[in-house]
């Protein structure tokens, strides 16, 4: 009988163990992957259906192409020489359009900063008030970018005599070295 009480005691604690194992290793384990599975089936749903987030990626992709492709054909304001010749010519071919008389153009030192060139020029010429008011609407409607920065007008504009006219304006071209010319 002795062998029986042996495998009795053999056999509870297998059993013991057993339940041991199950209750503290098996189980948690069981609770742990159902719950990593269900992550996993969450996450692969989320990776399927698209998002606000890569919804507004696309958005603000096919913005920036459409805005690349913009800026690629608008014509450059600042051109890449500082060539004069070009905007000298409209300058004095609208002065004598509009019946400028006396027109003097000076081109002074080109200043070169770190990224642009600064180019300052000097205009005067003598006309009607209304001729005066078209030349500085040319001047402002060309491509390049100038910038006037002091005028001078002598004479009225309400009388029939023609009025003098000083203009001091800057045009602008790409490059640069941060030194004078």
């Amino acid at each position: 009988m002795r062998i029986e009480k042996d495998i009795l005691k053999t056999v509870c604690v297998l059993v013991v163990l057993v339940v041991l194992f199950t209750v503290l290793a098996w189980l948690p384990l069981g609770e742990r992957r159902e719950h990593t599975h269900d992550r996993i089936v969450t996450a692969r749903k989320v990776a399927r259906t698209p998002d606000q987030s890569t919804g507004e990626i696309a958005k603000l992709r096919k913005a920036v192409g459409d805005l690349t492709a913009v800026v690629e054909r608008a014509q450059k304001v600042v051109p890449k020489t500082t060539e004069l010749a070009s905007m000298i010519r409209m300058f004095s071919t609208k002065m004598k359009q509009l019946g400028m008389t006396d027109p003097e153009i000076q081109t002074q030192q080109i200043v070169e900063g770190a990224n642009y060139n600064v180019i300052p020029l000097s205009l005067k010429f003598q006309g009607d008030y209304s001729g005066f008011f078209q030349f500085i609407k040319a001047a402002e409607a060309q491509d390049r970018l100038i910038r006037i920065h002091d005028l001078q007008l002598k004479g009225s504009p309400t009388q029939d005599e023609p009025v003098s006219v000083s203009i001091q304006l800057t045009a602008f071209s790409e490059g640069g070295g941060g030194q004078e010319r």
